[in-house]
Formats: C-alpha cells, sequence, structure tokens
C-alpha cells in the first residue's frame, strides 16, 4: 500500500509505474497537481484521490489489470489528455464534477457506462473496444475537436446508446466505426 495521508499538492508529475505487489495508492488529501501517470502495476486495485481538483497537465491510467474502480469525485479539470486505457477489470469510473479536459481517451475496459454530467469542455472524444459498453452520456458536451467511437458493445449487449443531445460542433473528424449495436 502507497498512503500519503498529509500530501496536498505535488509541483510535478505523479508517477507510479511498475509496481508488482502494490495493491491500493491513497492520497486522501491531495488537491493539485502537474500531472498523474499510473501504469503497469498488475495487483493495483484502487487509487484513491478524492480531493483531487486540478491537474495542470495530464492524467494517464494504462495497463493496471486488476484496477476495478476509478473515482475522481472532485476532479474539475485537466488541462492536457485523461486517458484510461487496457483496464480488463475496470468497471466503474467516476467523474461526476469534471467540467473540461483536453482529448479524453477511454479504452478496452469493462465499463457498461460512462457518465460525464458536467463535462463541457474537451478536445476528443475517444471510447474504443469496451465490450461491455452500453452508454455514454455527456449532455453539456457542445464541442469536440474529434469524435470517435470504435468497437464497443460486440460482446453480448443488445443496444450501445451515445448521448450527446449538446454537440453542435465537431471541428475534425467524426468517425463511428464497428459498433454494431449502437443506437440514436
Amino acid at each position: 500500500e502507497l498512503a500519503l495521508p498529509k500530501l496536498v499538492v505535488v509541483f510535478g508529475m505523479i508517477a507510479v509505474h511498475g509496481n508488482e505487489r502494490l495493491t491500493r495508492a491513497l492520497l486522501p488529501e491531495l488537491r493539485g497537481s502537474l500531472g498523474l501517470d499510473v501504469a503497469g502495476n498488475r495487483r493495483l486495485g484502487s487509487f484513491e484521490v478524492p480531493q483531487l481538483r486540478v491537474v495542470e497537465g495530464r492524467i494517464v491510467f494504462l495497463g493496471n489489470d486488476m484496477l476495478v474502480a476509478l473515482s475522481f469525485p472532485a476532479l474539475e479539470r485537466v488541462n492536457a489528455e485523461l486517458r484510461v486505457v487496457l483496464h480488463p477489470a475496470l468497471s466503474a469510473l467516476e467523474l461526476p464534477l469534471l467540467t473540461s479536459t483536453g482529448d479524453l481517451s477511454i479504452a478496452d475496459t469493462s465499463l457498461r457506462e460512462v457518465r460525464l454530467p458536467e463535462l463541457m469542455q474537451v478536445g476528443g472524444l475517444s471510447i474504443l473496444s469496451n465490450d461491455l459498453l452500453e452508454g455514454v452520456d455527456a449532455p453539456q458536451v457542445t464541442t469536440v475537436e474529434h469524435l470517435e467511437i470504435n468497437v464497443n458493445g460486440e460482446g453480448t449487449l443488445e443496444n450501445l446508446v451515445l448521448r450527446l443531445p449538446g454537440l453542435s460542433t465537431i471541428d475534425g473528424d467524426f468517425e463511428v466505426d464497428r459498433s454494431p449495436n449502437l443506437q440514436s
């Protein structure tokens, strides 16, 4: 376990990589950081940052095989990209207060739903290879740089619903590819 109960801010990048036996990381008072990069921690089941509000750079979670849930209950802004990729056990992603981020990529998870209730500003939005995905809900997004929905819902699902009711402008590419159960 990695526990830093008094840590409030990190003016650099937080990197947690390749820790074979790490099962939990807890930073309960962390409110800000230049970035967060968590990758290749095969047994990591939870990473807790309940007070994190702003990340000046990027957040990347990559290839943490046992990660089941990822929650950022206070996160409001990520100034660069937010990537959650290659987490076969991930069944819950919570970003209830996120209002802006650069590119947002969610790929290769076991998520059934992606809910982004407060998201207004996003660079590109890529939802890729989430075989159990039933829905993507981002009601306040009006503009994206690119939108990519690819190979989602090929498992046992009968419906995949993309809910972006406020989307009026895509500044670049719009790709829906191999999502056989996509509905409007």
